[in-house]
């Protein structure tokens, strides 16, 4: 067991550390006229979600925000990131538009154009330029997780997905996801997979990685500042 508990670690070392320094390479910001021209695009097409008429997003291949373009790609494809932040914030009472929010991560360091989604550290940055606390927590084991989100709202969560269970997603790498706390005990995660149409219930962070075969990579707990 203990041998065990040391490959996880230490494969979750290498995947943390190597998916940082990927990030890290491939950040780019889109150039600044086309940067400008999207910004103008994206806010006239999303009008169902801005702040006045805001609504969760459970699955991002579903709706008009599915078609919104974020880099070269579309949130469907990989607008992950966008919408979690989205959803944290929609959570926490303090809606934006889903356009402000792509405008910010298509100017903060989006992944090889949009193609490998959003750069993990520009999510907190982005809270904070909101008003909201949000200290990233990187840790080996999601019970560790759980007990940060004891005392925050909503949290962002990024994992990777080792293995295809067709219970909890279809997706093999990278995924990021909302993470409120169920009304009943427990906690619900928005856009558990593209074609999800309601959030899906969990007894804790920790249930849900272990019960999806999850590798965690980080957790975002956000509050609003008092």
């Amino acid at each position: 067991m203990l041998l065990n508990g040391l490959r996880t670690a230490k494969a979750s070392v290498k995947a943390t550390w190597g998916l940082s320094e990927a990030w890290n390479f491939c950040a780019r910001r889109l150039r600044p006229r086309t940067w400008a021209r999207r910004r103008e695009e994206n806010r006239a097409a999303v009008g169902l979600y801005d702040a006045g008429g805001a609504r969760p997003i459970c699955g991002q291949e579903l709706g008009p925000a599915a078609a919104l373009p974020f880099g070269r790609k579309t949130l469907s494809y990989c607008g992950c990131e966008v919408i979690a932040v989205y959803n944290v914030l929609l959570a926490l009472g303090e809606p934006r538009p889903l356009a402000e929010i792509t405008d910010y991560f298509e100017g903060t360091g989006i992944i090889l154009n949009g193609s490998g989604g959003t750069h993990v550290e520009a999510i907190p940055r982005f809270f904070r330029s909101c008003g909201c606390a949000a200290e990233p927590l990187y840790a080996f084991r999601a019970r560790e997780y759980d007990a940060a989100f004891a005392g925050a709202p909503a949290a962002v969560f990024s994992f990777w997905n080792a293995r295809t269970l067709r219970a909890c997603g279809r997706w093999v790498g990278v995924h990021t996801v909302c993470v409120t706390h169920a009304p009943s005990g427990g906690v619900l995660v928005q856009n558990v997979h593209g074609r999800a149409v309601r959030p899906v219930q969990y007894r804790s962070i920790a249930d849900y990685a272990e019960s999806c075969g999850l590798l965690p990579i980080v957790l975002i707990p956000v509050r609003r500042n008092t």
